[in-house]
């Protein structure tokens, strides 16, 4: 199979693979060039590369851009995160007082709506019929509760009445059978 005359892919491979170990062997005679000068010079040799260390090398910088690369992103996240910390803070005290002082509000007037309502009985069916507009019962089920509440109240206050008057009766039974018997 060939490609624009180029020879089959095996050969374009075989060439690539060829070039490629030129390359090294290029970059790996540079650098035994530059060692031979440097211990002319007296300085301590260089590490040896070989063409797996170039590869190893070439990989390891790399992986060292794309460190530092997350570095400088995690450096930027931690001053951001840094500046940022202390403004939550002061807001998280802030609302943590605002939250203490309404929760007092609240306990206060929970308070002084027990007093109203053991003083004025009345505030608490007022209170239970806007409760039951609060739930959702609308407007009419809780005029039809509040109504059925006082038949009942009229009716236990009409059985107490009933009660006293047969007591009432009863003494009167009792104290003119006394001044007959008497």
């Amino acid at each position: 199979m060939d490609l624009d005359g180029a020879g089959t892919l095996e050969q374009l491979e075989l060439e690539f693979v060829r070039e490629m170990e030129e390359g090294v062997q290029a970059f790996v005679e540079e650098e035994e060039e530059e060692e031979a000068d440097a211990m002319d010079e007296g300085a301590p040799p260089p590490a040896k590369l070989t063409t797996n260390n170039v590869w190893d090398d070439i990989q390891f910088e790399q992986r060292k851009q794309e460190v530092v690369k997350d570095l400088g992103e995690t450096g930027a996240a931690v001053k951001k995160a840094a500046t940022e910390l202390p403004k939550m803070l002061v807001d998280n005290d802030r609302l943590g007082k605002e939250k203490a002082s309404l929760q007092y509000e609240i306990l206060q007037l929970e308070k002084e709506e027990a007093k109203l309502v053991k003083k004025y009985p009345e505030l608490r069916k007022k209170g239970e019929e806007a409760e039951a507009k609060k739930k959702g019962k609308g407007a009419e089920k809780a005029k039809d509760e509040a109504y059925l509440e006082r038949m009942k109240e009229l009716e236990k206050k009409r059985e107490r009445e009933a009660k006293r008057r047969r007591q009432i009766e009863k003494g009167v039974e009792e104290l003119e059978e006394m001044e007959e018997g008497g």
